[in-house]
């Protein structure tokens, strides 16, 4: 590729990718696997695996029941599987496929292939719409002097459209970057004498508040690469390529110093019109804590969240706060591990993931009108605003 000239749809070649995909498979045609669903893979049932996998991929793959010590080909049991979620699929176990780091063309070959395997194995039902199992993808810029710059990602990905699209938006391990800096922001801006603008200063408050727990779908505690937990494990069995899954948190990772400026401008501007949309709706909010005056023992305080009137969601508090909002299905859009101090910014992060949601084409129905109609002002305040559409990325020269 002409370096002096980058281009602004590819992403570079040098990028690396590992992944870890959870699966669930039946007998394997062995007999002593018939008949029962395992609570966690055995040894056994790993090693069974583990000798299909090579033969039908032409690849090594080992199952080892120690620490792994370096990068490989593993089959290991995934404890999070469990047989209830078997049902009707004749499987009876799960186990968890990882790979060492690998050009992005190679990934996606190994992909390939173990798509291949998986289906001789009668494993073609992991390929079906379900968001339960996970896909981690871990990328790296193949050179140690090209880090995963934080803030770089924090500004220029779109993280709701890409949850949106594996139905994985608001679970409880796939949080987005800006919940572990948002609430911190909108307080910034309440601030009389608060110097907000794009330069190493935002840089610098975003990198101090980077997600670095499990509750985020991007992983950044790891020094030598990012783990990526936005894909559900039947995009793996997917038609989208590997470079096209990853075009987005590259692109962003990779762009030019204009590109990041427009972007820091893009998410402050975003958070002026939230935190001015949530200036005139907070006097909506209330909570409706539970009864517990009877208990001996509390292991966590409970609260309805009312909005206008309506029950639009619930507060649970146990030295941190979990904060949820309730869709038409029962089903919750949810932010964690927050300061109860900073409830209503919270509470207004969660209405933004639901707007951006909206604006990126999902039909989401909340239990309460009143907030779903708040919300959809918000939305169309961004899109007036013209924040509906990311900054374009350009690649940086050098990269």
């Amino acid at each position: 590729m002409d370096q002096s000239n980058p281009s602004k749809t590819e992403i570079g070649a040098q990028w690396r990718a590992g992944f870890e995909v959870e699966i669930i498979l039946g007998d394997l045609g062995e007999k002593r696997f018939e008949g029962y669903a395992m609570d966690e893979a055995s040894p056994a049932y790993c090693q069974a695996v583990a000798r299909e996998l090579s033969r039908l991929t032409g690849i090594k793959w080992t199952a080892p029941r120690t620490a792994k010590r370096k990068p490989g080909f593993y089959v290991l049991p995934e404890y999070d599987l469990d047989p209830i979620d078997f049902e009707d699929t004749g499987a009876i176990a799960g186990v968890e496929l990882l790979t060492p780091p690998l050009s992005l063309n190679e990934a996606q070959e190994v992909r390939e292939k173990i798509v291949e395997a998986v289906y001789d194995l009668d494993g073609g039902h992991n390929g079906d719409n379900d968001s339960s199992r996970g896909w981690h993808i871990n990328i790296d810029p193949g050179h140690s002097l090209r880090p995963t710059d934080a803030a770089k990602y924090v500004v220029g990905v779109n993280e709701v459209e890409m949850l949106c699209v594996s139905n994985r938006l608001g679970s409880k391990y796939t949080g987005l970057q800006r919940h572990a800096f948002g609430p911190a922001l909108i307080a910034e801006m309440r601030t009389p004498f608060a110097r907000l603008k794009p330069g190493d200063g935002f840089d610098n408050f975003l990198n101090a508040r980077v997600g670095r727990s499990k509750r985020y779908a991007a992983h950044f505690r790891k020094n030598r690469y990012l783990e990526l937990r936005h894909y559900a494990a039947a995009e793996f069995f997917g038609y989208r390529s590997l470079s096209d899954l990853l075009r987005e948190p590259i692109s962003a990772l990779e762009m030019d110093h204009a590109s990041e400026q427009a972007s820091s401008e893009h998410l402050l501007e975003t958070f002026f019109v939230l935190n001015d949309w949530l200036r005139e709706h907070a006097g909506k909010l209330t909570l409706v804590f539970q009864d517990d005056n009877n208990q001996r023992l509390v292991v966590c305080d409970v609260a309805d969240v009312h909005f206008a009137g309506d029950c639009c969601g619930f507060m649970t508090v146990n030295g941190e706060m979990d904060l949820g909002l309730w869709l038409a299905d029962r089903s919750v859009i949810q932010i964690y591990g927050q300061l109860q101090s900073q409830f209503e910014p919270a509470f207004a992060m969660l209405c933004l993931d639901v707007a951006d949601a909206i604006l990126a084409g999902a039909q989401i129905e909340l239990a309460s009108r009143a907030l779903e109609d708040a919300i959809h002002e918000l939305a169309t305040r961004l899109e007036i605003e013209g924040l509906d559409i990311q900054p374009e990325k350009v690649r940086a020269r050098w990269w």
